[in-house]
């Protein structure tokens, strides 16, 4: 039994060997189906290789043009003359009128108020001499001038003249007074000559008084200070005193 089963095992194994050697296999089979595929798949352009995009080019803007509108006219900036602070000066003219400090005409007094750099102690008496009252003016105060004695002002109270003292001349400003007036005085006589048919503005109606009034030259504004002192006399501290007034009024006569 053995052998006999062996033996159909083994006519088995021969058929099958014949039977798969009509089979194609490997790569006939292979061929076979590749080229199915390719007989059944449409072929496939080629695409062209992409290049660079060329930049996008920009196209001008377009714009009316403008009608000629007229341009507005500006004005010029007038440019404001800066004043600068003028004092007067002690001319040779002044020095002269007044002998060098040494006799002041008479027609000064009583003069406009002055300041004492110092205080001044001011003191009441009566006819005989006997003192009833006194008072401490403090530096800085201003005092009313009375008269002179040799280089010692003699000056009272601005609101009673009966408190009277002395202060030195160079403790005050009474030269500087001085040189304001006159030099104002020399002024209203040049514009004067130069404008004979122009009345000067110091020449104002003064109403009539009892005393005599004084020369037309004479009549100037009292000294204020504008920010550049109180006696300057630049243009504009000039206009801004009569502007300050309202009229002028009277000055000492110190001529020129």
């Amino acid at each position: 039994m053995n052998s006999k089963s062996n033996l159909f095992l083994f006519l088995l194994t021969l058929l099958f060997v014949a039977s798969c050697e009509k089979i194609p296999l490997g790569t006939e089979v292979l061929e076979k189906v590749t080229d199915t595929n390719q007989s059944t798949t449409a072929p496939q352009e080629e695409l062209p290789p992409v290049s660079a995009v060329p930049p996008v080019p920009q196209i001008p803007k377009i714009t009316k043009p403008e009608k000629d509108l007229p341009q507005e006219v500006v004005p010029p900036v007038q440019e404001v003359e800066a004043l600068t602070p003028e004092p007067p000066k002690f001319t040779e003219e002044l020095l002269a009128a007044v002998q060098n400090w040494a006799r002041i005409p008479k027609s000064v007094f009583p003069a406009k108020p002055v300041t004492s750099t110092i205080a001044v102690n001011l003191v009441a008496k009566t006819s005989t001499g006997q003192v009833i009252g006194n008072s401490l003016s403090p530096a800085g105060t201003e005092l009313q001038v009375l008269g002179v004695k040799g280089s010692t002002l003699i000056v009272a109270n601005l609101n009673n003249t009966k408190l009277q003292g002395e202060v030195n001349i160079d403790e005050t400003d009474f030269k500087q007074l001085l040189a304001y007036r006159f030099e104002l005085n020399r002024r209203k006589k040049a514009e004067a000559r130069d404008n004979p048919a122009k009345p000067a503005k110091s020449q104002i109606k003064v109403s009539p008084s009892k005393s005599a009034p004084r020369k037309a030259m004479d009549i100037i504004p009292d000294p204020l200070d504008f920010g550049h002192g109180r006696f300057c006399i630049c243009r504009d501290c000039r206009e801004k005193r009569l502007a300050k007034t309202g009229s002028l009024k009277t000055g000492f006569g110190i001529e020129p």
